[in-house]
C-alpha cells in the first residue's frame, strides 16, 4: 500500500474539519452510531401521547426474554424503520442539506471554476444541478424547492436512499448577471464543470480531523481514511446522468393563477390539508431539464420525445431557445421531471454493472450501521427493559399496533421528513 510520503504535498489537497464539521461529514454515522442514551436511572415517562394511541402507550411491556420470535422480529423491523427515520430528520438538519432554505446560500456560477477542496466535494453524489436564474418567479419558494426535492428524495427510495458522503438528489447554484447568461452559455459551463469535476476525482485528498476531537468519534470513521487517496477512493463520485442532464429554475417557475388548488375536504385537520396543499402545488413548478450533449457514459442518448409525445411537455417559451427535431430542453412540471430523472437512473441501473455495484456497496454499509445501532439498542433492552429507551418504547408499541393493522403514531403512517412546511425538525 502507498505510503503519503510517497505524494509530494503541494499536489495534496487537504481538508481540515473541527469537531462539528467533523461530525457533519460523517453523517449519519455519528449521529446514529452513538450508543443510545443511558436510561438506567428512569423509564421513558415523558413521551407525549397527543399523537399516538393512548392504548398502547400505556401498555406494560414484557422482558425481552419473553416475546415470542414473531414479536422479536417486529420490533427489529420497527428499530430499523425508525433508524432511517431519525437520520432523515438528522441528516436535513446538516449544513449541505439546510443551505437549500435560503437562496442566498446557493454559490454563484464561477467561470473560472475555482473551487476550494470542500467546495468540490460538494458536487460529487449528486444526481444532478439545480441552476436558479437570477430573478426566478416572485412566486417561488426556494425554501420550499428544496424541501420538496427531500421528500421526493426520500420517497423514491423508500425512505432509505444514499446519505453517505453529502448523497442528494440536486446541487444548487445560482447563474445570471454577468456570469453566464442564456441556456447556451450555461450548457458550456455545465460541461466545463463536469470535465474539471472529472479530473478531480483522481486528484489526491487528505482529511485532516480536528486533534481535540473526543476519542469516541474514532468508532465512525470508517469511511474517512486519515490516507492520502483521491477522490474516488474516499467514495465522492460523479453520479450516472450529472454530465448529462440539468434542471432550470427560471422566472416562469410558477404561474399562480394556472394552478390548480386543493380543496379542504370536511373534517380534515388543517395542518394536514395545508402539508397536501403545498405538496400539490409545488409539485405543479414548472422547471427546464436540458441536455448537455455529453452522454457517453449513458447506456443510451437521453429523448424528451415521450414527454412530448405524452402530453407532459409544455411551451419552453425562452428566446435562447428554438426546438429542434429532437429537443435539447423541455419544460415540465416538478414531479414529472423527478420521475424522468428516476426512470434514467434505473435505466442506467440496469444496463451498468459498475452503477449497480455501488449502489449495492452504499445499501450495505447502511445496512451494516443500521444492524449495529439495532444491536446496540437491543442490548441495553436486554439489561433493563424495552419502556428504558426512547426508540424501543415506540418501536414495541408500533409493533403491537401493526400486528392489530393499525398504527401507534402519527409518524408510523406520515413520517416527519416528509413536512414540507418547514425546514428543521
Amino acid at each position: 500500500m502507498e505510503s503519503s510520503k510517497s505524494f509530494p504535498t503541494d499536489l495534496v489537497k487537504s481538508i481540515t474539519y473541527g469537531w462539528l464539521q467533523d461530525v457533519e461529514l460523517q453523517a449519519p454515522y455519528y449521529l446514529l452510531q452513538t450508543p443510545p442514551f443511558d436510561r438506567s436511572k428512569r423509564p421513558v415517562t415523558d413521551i407525549p401521547t397527543l399523537l399516538c394511541d393512548p392504548r398502547y402507550a400505556k401498555i406494560k411491556t414484557s422482558l425481552w426474554s419473553s416475546l415470542s420470535e414473531e414479536m422479536k422480529r417486529a420490533i427489529r423491523k420497527e428499530m430499523e424503520d425508525i433508524f432511517f427515520e431519525i437520520t432523515a430528520q438528522s441528516i436535513r438538519n446538516q449544513y449541505w442539506y439546510i443551505s437549500w432554505q435560503y437562496i442566498d446560500s446557493a454559490t454563484w456560477v464561477d467561470r473560472n471554476l475555482d473551487f476550494s477542496p470542500e467546495a468540490i466535494l460538494d458536487f460529487f453524489n449528486k444526481e444532478f444541478m439545480v441552476y436558479f436564474e437570477e430573478k426566478p418567479s416572485s412566486h417561488t419558494s426556494y425554501g420550499k424547492f428544496g424541501r420538496y426535492l427531500y421528500r421526493a428524495w426520500l420517497e423514491i427510495y423508500n425512505g432509505r436512499p444514499s446519505f453517505q458522503r453529502g448523497g442528494f438528489l440536486a446541487k444548487p447554484m445560482k447563474f445570471g448577471k454577468n456570469r453566464v447568461q442564456g441556456l447556451d452559455d450555461l450548457s458550456e459551463y455545465h460541461r466545463r464543470l463536469s470535465a474539471r469535476l472529472a479530473t478531480e476525482m483522481d486528484s489526491r485528498l487528505q482529511f485532516k480531523m480536528c486533534q481535540f476531537a473526543p476519542e469516541e468519534v474514532a468508532h465512525c470513521r470508517p469511511l474517512l481514511s486519515p490516507k492520502i487517496q483521491t477522490f474516488r477512493q474516499h467514495g465522492y463520485l460523479i453520479r450516472p446522468l450529472f454530465r448529462a442532464l440539468y434542471m432550470v429554475i427560471d422566472n416562469q417557475t410558477i404561474v399562480s393563477d394556472d394552478m390548480s388548488r386543493l380543496v379542504r375536504c370536511k373534517n380534515e385537520d388543517y395542518f394536514d390539508w395545508r402539508q397536501r396543499r403545498w405538496v400539490h402545488e409545488i409539485s405543479q413548478y414548472s422547471v427546464l431539464l436540458v441536455r448537455t450533449g455529453d452522454e457517453e457514459t449513458l447506456s443510451e442518448l437521453i429523448s424528451f420525445l415521450p414527454l412530448f409525445d405524452a402530453g407532459l411537455a409544455v411551451d419552453v417559451n425562452r428566446s435562447d431557445y428554438q426546438d429542434d427535431i429532437e429537443p435539447t430542453v423541455v419544460r415540465v412540471r416538478l414531479d414529472t421531471a423527478i420521475q424522468f430523472i428516476w426512470d434514467l437512473l434505473e435505466k442506467e441501473r440496469k444496463a451498468s454493472k459498475e452503477v449497480r455495484q455501488v449502489q449495492k456497496r452504499l445499501v450495505r454499509e447502511q445496512n451494516e450501521f443500521c444492524q449495529l445501532w439495532v444491536y446496540r439498542l437491543i442490548s441495553k433492552v436486554k439489561e433493563f427493559g424495552l419502556d428504558w429507551e426512547e426508540a424501543s418504547w415506540i418501536a414495541t408499541r408500533r409493533a403491537m399496533a401493526k400486528i392489530n393493522d393499525e398504527a401507534f403514531d402519527d409518524d408510523q403512517v406520515e413520517p416527519e421528513w416528509k413536512m414540507v412546511d418547514r425546514w428543521r425538525m
